[in-house]
């Protein structure tokens, strides 16, 4: 965030372009997306939820890393 406005206040005072023509530009639903999806997982981690599921596979997959690699693959690719 420091890195935008300080972005933005360069933008402003070299008159490269104003500050209403970037936000404009700026694809607000995928910023908002991603935003949703940081709280949702930082929320699905403070619960213990994260932790459960981990345990869970660790439990049936034991040390089978390209087994663990394809379910998860495909439960990714499920849930999207």
């Amino acid at each position: 965030m420091l890195g935008a406005a300080l972005a933005l206040l360069l933008s402003h005072h070299s008159k490269i372009d104003s500050v209403n023509n970037i936000f404009r530009d700026v694809d607000w639903s995928t910023l908002i997306f991603f935003m949703s999806i940081f709280v949702l997982i930082g929320g699905l981690e403070k619960t213990g939820v994260i932790n459960g599921l981990s345990g869970v596979l660790a439990v049936i997959l034991g040390k089978n890393i390209v087994l663990g690699s394809l379910v998860l693959l495909f439960f990714v690719g499920i849930l999207s």
